[in-house]
């Protein structure tokens, strides 16, 4: 599935927008403060000073709107919500800039800029964010660019409000490839111009014909154990899924931070690890692992060595793993193995393995066997932290029979992981790790990043 990287490129796209606006709005300030004199300047100004504090301010204007939450998913049409986040992310970022200027002292800055600073960048950013919006509505119209297609489970009266909603509303990403039932009689009519096209348990058929990531669920009468077990199903699928509550909840609820024309749509909890947080992860990632292979170059070259000396083979060992969206991906590690250590197929590796070599087995026991790994961060496949990524043999083994067990490729693969520092590792009970593992996606940030990886450098230790 590509819905997670698209979901990181538009995310990547908002954040580069939104710094070029915010640096518009910045340079305009200074030009109707200096240059057009807007009002009288009758105090003398030094350039460089301003043009020093330039970086600074926009660091700390991008990290406040952050704060307030304008990054998150489908934030994408321009609406009252995304304008009010702005406005309070930029009268936060203007009161931290101020207090710190006040207790570090650095300059002494003209008080009409300051106080004209985030009412210019308001209304850039919120100029830049209109545009944006109906750019991508009209590209959505004529060339499907951006646009999610879905399924509506369903075909009640909020199944067909949903439906117009959609039709009318084109401005936030969907179109709607159909409908499924529970009826069969129901197969081949049409709703709102839309075929019902099969029965509720085709959904993974229909999902993977179709390209569909996300689904909505228009069934107000469906009771709990039923919704438990159907969102379950579609996890282990990676499929999204928005539930759409009842007539009498739309008309008496306020409209939902997800929502098409009014119409909410309740997901399941989603992971800190979208907009510009996932940028930060990648950024930190790609910072650490370069410092970290060039610090470690030297140990790189004479594992390298040992292991060619040891026994007769590659060096390297690329073995494929499933990682985020369930994508597929080459993993390199150290071979600690014999080159016919999996010749009868897949076998699950444990402690004192007879396979190992030598070398391997020591590599094995303090982890150096996984340094390779470094070079996958840098290359995208994977972060320095999260779930352990499996084999397609074990993950069709375990997505049907664990609980939850697919919700761990929502994000990259990592190095280490919640689970590997709290002793989770080898032959350990996977349904132990995936709750680990879950308990990280859901409660990600970079300190607990940061966290487990000195937890994971005092366990190599």
């Amino acid at each position: 599935m590509l819905k997670k990287r698209r979901g990181s490129a538009f995310s990547a796209l908002i954040v580069g927008l939104d710094a070029v606006a915010i640096s518009c709005g910045l340079i305009l300030t200074y030009i109707l403060r200096f240059v057009v004199k807007i009002l009288p300047v009758s105090k003398g100004y030094n350039p460089s000073e301003y043009l020093r504090l330039f970086p600074f301010a926009l660091i700390l204007w991008m990290i406040s709107l952050n704060l307030v939450h304008i990054y998150e998913p489908r934030k994408r049409v321009f609406s009252f919500l995304i304008a009010w986040r702005i406005v309070k992310g930029s009268f936060l970022a203007a009161f931290i800039i101020v207090g710190l200027n006040y207790f570090l002292r650095e300059a002494e800055y003209s008080r009409p800029i300051i106080i004209m600073a985030p009412f210019v960048v308001i209304g850039v950013l919120c100029l830049f964010r209109y545009i944006l919006s109906v750019y991508l509505t009209r590209m959505g119209m004529k060339k499907g660019i951006g646009i999610t297609p879905v399924l509506i489970v369903g075909t009640g009266p909020v199944a067909g409000i949903l439906a117009r909603r959609i039709k009318e509303h084109p401005q936030y990403g969907f179109r709607l490839e159909g409908f499924l039932t529970e009826n069969a009689g129901e197969v081949g009519q049409s709703i709102e111009g839309h075929p019902v096209l099969g029965l509720v348990n085709e959904l993974h058929n229909w999902a993977k014909s179709k390209g569909i990531s996300e689904v909505m669920l228009a069934r107000p009468d469906l009771k709990t154990n039923h919704l438990v077990d159907f969102l379950l199903d579609c996890e282990k699928e990676l499929i999204t899924v928005h539930v759409v509550p009842d007539l009498l909840e739309i008309m008496s609820t306020e409209i939902s931070v997800n929502e098409v024309g009014g119409v909410p749509l309740f997901g399941l909890k989603e992971s800190p690890m979208h907009g510009m947080n996932l940028l930060i992860k990648r950024a930190f990632d790609i910072a650490f692992s370069v410092i970290i292979l060039i610090l470690i170059s030297p140990i790189l070259l004479i594992i390298a060595i040992v292991i060619k000396l040891d026994s007769k083979g590659p060096v390297i060992y690329a073995q494929e793993r499933v990682g985020a969206d369930g994508r597929q991906f080459i993993i390199y590690k150290f071979r600690s193995m014999r080159v016919d250590a999996e010749k009868d197929g897949p076998v699950w590796a444990k402690s004192n393995d007879p396979r190992c070599t030598k070398i391997g087995a020591l590599l094995r026991r303090h982890n150096l066997d996984e340094l390779p790994q470094f070079f996958n961060v840098v290359r995208g496949d994977m972060s320095l932290v999260g779930p352990r990524p499996e084999r397609p043999y074990y993950v069709e083994k375990f997505k049907n029979g664990i609980p939850r067990y697919m919700a761990r490729h929502r994000v990259k693969s990592g190095i280490t992981g919640w689970a590997q520092v709290n002793g989770l590792r080898g032959d350990s009970s996977i349904e132990e790790r995936v709750k680990y593992d879950l308990f990280y996606i859901e409660n990600w940030n970079l300190l607990f990043d940061i966290k487990i990886l000195i937890m994971t450098l005092f366990t190599f230790f």
